[in-house]
């Protein structure tokens, strides 16, 4: 039996980003509904304006007691490094270790069958 529970967020644009920052606080709030160990997040595009948003997540993550990180694609890994982001994990690895996945990007259906079918499949 899995000892922890992960949830992966896909994208971080006009849904994402809200949905991270308030999963984040309610985890805060210590209700047992919202009780993740960690809450990965993904961002495809490395943009340098986007650090000072994604540092505020991390810091409101930090001061209510929650785990966040970032993945990214493995092709992108060195590009978001020298950017200036540090990303825990690599997309399937996240996908792989994922309790619940929340895709709000534009390809989350197409997203479920190419990537989310094959790595759930394991876990049944």
């Amino acid at each position: 039996m899995k000892d922890r529970k992960i949830i992966l967020i896909q994208g971080t644009g006009t849904v994402g980003y809200p949905l991270i920052e308030r999963l984040v606080l309610f985890k805060a709030l210590g209700h047992y509904y919202f009780d993740w160990d960690e809450i990965i997040f993904s961002k495809d595009n490395p943009l340098r304006e986007n650090i000072p948003r994604i540092s505020r997540l991390f810091k409101t993550a930090e001061q209510s007691g929650a785990k966040l990180s970032l993945c990214v694609s493995k092709d992108k890994l060195q590009q978001f490094k020298e950017a200036g982001y540090n990303p825990a994990y690599i997309t399937e690895e996240a996908i792989q270790i994922a309790d619940v996945i929340f895709d709000v990007t534009p390809a989350g259906g197409q997203n479920k069958i190419d990537f989310y079918d094959r790595f759930t499949a394991d876990k049944n």
